[in-house]
C-alpha cells in the first residue's frame, strides 16, 4: 500500500499524468477532509433525524396498539397472521409501494424506516403485557 501510494506522489508530482485525471495524494486528501466538515455533518444530522422520526413514529403508534392488543388476546389472535406475514416482508422490497403512497421524499423515506421498527415494537409491546404479571396488573387496576 506504501508503495503504490509513494508511485502515486511520485508520478503526480513530477506531473507525468494530468492532475485533472490523476490528481496529487495530497490534493485528494484535502478534498476528502473538506467533504466531511462541510458535506458530513450535514448528511449524518439528516440521517440521524430520519431515523429518530421514525423511531418516533413506530413508538407512537407501536406501543399503545400493542398493550390493546396484549390485553386483548381475541383480538390479537385475530390479526397475529397477517401481522407476522407483514413482518416477513422486507422493508425494502415494499419502496416502490410507499412511494406511490407516500410520494418522493422525506415521508416516504421515513415511513420506509417506520414500517419495520413498528412492527418489531409491536409484536414485543404485544408479548410483554401479555407476560405481564396479573397481580401487578390488578394492583395497577386499584392505583
Amino acid at each position: 500500500m506504501a508503495l503504490l501510494l509513494g508511485i502515486w506522489a511520485a508520478v503526480a508530482g513530477l506531473g507525468l499524468v494530468d492532475s485533472i485525471v490523476l490528481p496529487a495524494p495530497w490534493s485528494v486528501a484535502r478534498a476528502v477532509a473538506g467533504i466531511f466538515r462541510d458535506r458530513m455533518v450535514v448528511d449524518v444530522a439528516l440521517t440521524l433525524g430520519r431515523v429518530f422520526a421514525a423511531l418516533a413514529i413506530a413508538g407512537a403508534l407501536g406501543i399503545p396498539l400493542g398493550l390493546f392488543l396484549g390485553y386483548r388476546k381475541r383480538w390479537y389472535q385475530m390479526v397475529e397472521g397477517p401481522l407476522h406475514a407483514l413482518r416477513s416482508i422486507p422493508a425494502s422490497a415494499l419502496f416502490p409501494l410507499f412511494l406511490i403512497i407516500a410520494g418522493v421524499g422525506e415521508t416516504s423515506i421515513v415511513a420506509l424506516a417506520a414500517y419495520p421498527s413498528l412492527l418489531v415494537i409491536l409484536v414485543n409491546t404485544v408479548t410483554g403485557a401479555a407476560l405481564a404479571n396479573k397481580r401487578r396488573l390488578y394492583q395497577a387496576k386499584l392505583f
